[in-house]
């Protein structure tokens, strides 16, 4: 399979791992692609959440979203943790 776009709007096929989410079937969007290992992994929008999703278990239905589709502009503002050497938190008492 091709690779998927940003914003491509795929259908999520029916395999183990899909039902056991409970997506399968479930219209979602693009939002992220990981090309870690062989196959691609992508991070797509379904009903609110996010799910990794192997490339093998997404269909492309054709439609392609504008970025301005999907995010309104606002952002969020994290504060970074900062970690000791022995991996605890430096606000860990």
């Amino acid at each position: 399979m091709a690779k998927l776009d940003y914003y491509a709007e795929v259908r999520v096929q029916r395999t183990p791992a899909t039902i056991a989410r409970g997506i399968d079937g479930c219209i979602g969007v693009v939002g992220g692609i990981s090309s870690d290992s062989g196959e691609d992994t992508y991070a797509v929008l379904v009903n609110d959440e996010t799910y990794m999703i192997n490339e093998s278990d997404l269909v492309p239905t054709g439609r392609v979203f504008a970025r301005e589709d999907l995010y309104d502009g606002t952002s969020l503002k994290v504060p970074a943790e900062r970690y000791d050497d022995d991996g605890t938190s430096s606000s860990d008492e």
